[in-house]
């Protein structure tokens, strides 16, 4: 894993931060109360955390420590610099999602989802930098 330290920031080094921040997030613990029951309908993060296993096979490392965690939620504040939609498809691309399932998902072609994951990356980057200097 990687950590964040004055660079010259790119798309591609902004996407590696991303997937860092995906692995990590696919181990945080769940959020449960003892002796207690769910009867809540699955979460958009249970969906991705099962389609994420469906693709890749389960993941079985063990719990994030206190630095990775800090680490994962100062790369997942870079997401509230795109847009609401460009958000979830960035974040889903992080999570190494096949293209066809996005296609299906959001009812685009690739090359018109692809340009977004693009142009959010590319204003992760632009802000990297002007935070910067």
């Amino acid at each position: 894993m990687s950590y964040i330290h004055k660079q010259h920031w790119n798309k591609k080094i902004v996407m590696a931060y991303l997937e860092d921040a995906a692995d990590i997030h696919r181990r945080l613990p769940q959020v449960k109360v003892d002796g207690y029951y769910n009867l809540w309908p699955e979460t958009m993060r249970d969906e991705w955390t099962k389609l994420y296993d469906a693709v890749n096979g389960t993941n079985q490392l063990g719990a994030p420590n206190a630095r990775e965690v800090s680490y994962h939620e100062k790369i997942m504040e870079w997401l509230r610099w795109v847009q609401p939609d460009q958000q979830q498809l960035v974040w889903m691309r992080a999570n190494r999602i096949p293209w066809k399932i996005l296609i299906d998902q959001f009812g685009a072609s690739k090359a018109t989802l692809w340009r977004k994951v693009d142009n959010g990356l590319a204003r992760i980057e632009s802000t990297l930098i002007a935070n910067q200097e």
